[in-house]
């Protein structure tokens, strides 16, 4: 096994490669301190800053969710409509629409408040939702409301008209704001005097002794593990990584001060020896050869099903357990553990040719499937979706003859050049 390892080990070294690495001298100017900020600021601030403090108009409703994913198929798409249009219809006969809500919604995180979403404005919700909240008056049932989630029944419970916040509501907040930007200006007005008697100075380290300033030091550290004060910090840590050996870098603005830092030193990537990997080596290899050996299976597995082999007695054999999607269509292929880019091309097969050609594979796993049965849609949905399927496929169509269309007079354009354009 040693002389496998240490194969695959020289095969795959750059996967082992230790990351860059970076020794920094730096200073820090934090944005702190107390500082005075008097009622005059306050209000000035607040007259210059008016538009901040507009509170947009805000509307109140519950609603109830019949939920429907993306991929839906037709059946189930005329099935929950017609569900959700059940209820709309009780809602609107005066039934307790709390109660309706308790009862079918399937939005789990409001149906036990029957179907409260509290007060919000416009930009919170999704579009199609939004529309219909804004349009309808207070005590008002919406008609049905398509959206990405599915089908929903909305009631507006109340309207708080738009407004602007006084000034004593948000007075605390103006003079948080203020005391920052001071303290900001102030901690920048140091970096600067600072920056410029260390250029004078001649580097960091001169005029940290010349100065009596105690330098901040790190040791060696990759990016992913800085030190816990430099944590999250992607200003610093992009400048840290940035600049050569023996550089200072400009005035950097980090999130709660500034910094000028120095590299010290620095570590090129290196392929580390066998032995400081051997764990994480030796997982590797035996995950590559797991999936060599997964591939191996299916692909015998899948000549055995093209021979006339049952799933059933192959599964026993492999000691698996043979799973069963529910119906597919082309608007809801993807279901349970098969990914979608595989449910899509299951649905190409046909009664005659039942198998794949070749076996499929994503995230590491290989499938093998077969077709069990194809089902025509019932003639009555068909019809019912006819409108929308037509409008689908001119859209299609339209998109496929632009393309052409656009690639046609692509070959046949003659680009003139006018020269005096260039100049």
């Amino acid at each position: 096994f040693i002389l496998v390892f240490c194969i695959y080990f020289d095969k795959h070294q750059n996967k082992y490669k230790t990351p860059p690495q970076v020794k920094l001298s730096y200073l820090f100017f934090p944005f702190a301190g107390k500082q005075d900020v008097s009622d005059e600021e306050i209000s000035i601030y607040y007259q210059q800053n008016l538009a901040n403090y507009m509170q947009p108009e805000r509307r109140r409703a519950r609603h109830i969710l019949i939920r429907l994913g993306d991929k839906a198929s037709t059946e189930l798409i005329y099935q929950k409509r017609t569900e959700a249009e059940n209820i709309l219809e009780k809602a609107r006969q005066g039934a307790d629409f709390a109660k309706l809500a308790q009862q079918y919604s399937e939005d789990a995180g409001s149906a036990a408040r029957g179907g409260d979403l509290g007060f919000f404005s416009r930009g919170q919700m999704v579009k199609p939702f939004e529309d219909a909240v804004f349009a309808i008056r207070q005590g008002e049932v919406s008609d049905l409301v398509r959206s990405q989630f599915g089908f929903h029944i909305i009631k507006l419970e109340g309207i708080q008209p738009g407004r602007i916040q006084g000034l004593a509501e948000v007075k605390n907040e103006i003079k948080s704001k203020i005391a920052t930007e001071k303290n900001k200006s102030l901690a920048f007005k140091m970096v600067s005097e600072t920056y410029e008697q260390i250029i004078l100075t001649g580097s960091l380290e001169k005029y940290a002794s010349t100065n009596n300033v105690k330098l901040e030091k790190t040791d060696f550290f990759p990016r992913t593990s800085p030190p816990t004060k430099l944590t999250g910090d992607v200003a610093f840590l992009n400048t840290a990584f940035s600049i050569k050996k023996g550089e200072l870098s400009s005035i950097i603005e980090l999130k709660n001060g500034y910094a000028v830092l120095f590299v010290d030193d620095l570590k090129s990537p290196e392929v580390p020896a066998l032995e400081r990997v051997r764990k994480e080596v030796q997982a590797d290899y035996v995950a590559d050869q797991a999936k060599v050996l997964a591939k191996e299976a299916a692909e015998a597995l899948l000549a055995d099903l093209e021979k006339g082999a049952s799933f059933a007695t192959e599964a026993k054999k492999y000691g698996m357990k043979v799973k069963k999607s529910p119906a597919l269509s082309r608007s809801q292929p993807a279901t349970g553990d098969l990914p979608q880019g595989m449910a899509t091309k299951a649905l190409k097969l046909t009664v005659d040719k039942p198998l794949p050609d070749a076996v499929e594979s994503a995230n590491d796993t290989f499938y093998v499937y077969k077709l069990i049965e194809k089902k025509q849609p019932a003639p009555e949905l068909f019809e019912k979706e006819k409108p929308s399927l037509r409008q689908q496929i001119m859209r299609e169509n339209k998109t496929t003859l632009l393309a052409g269309w656009l690639q046609i007079l692509e070959k046949e354009a003659k680009v003139k050049v006018n020269e005096q354009y260039l100049q």
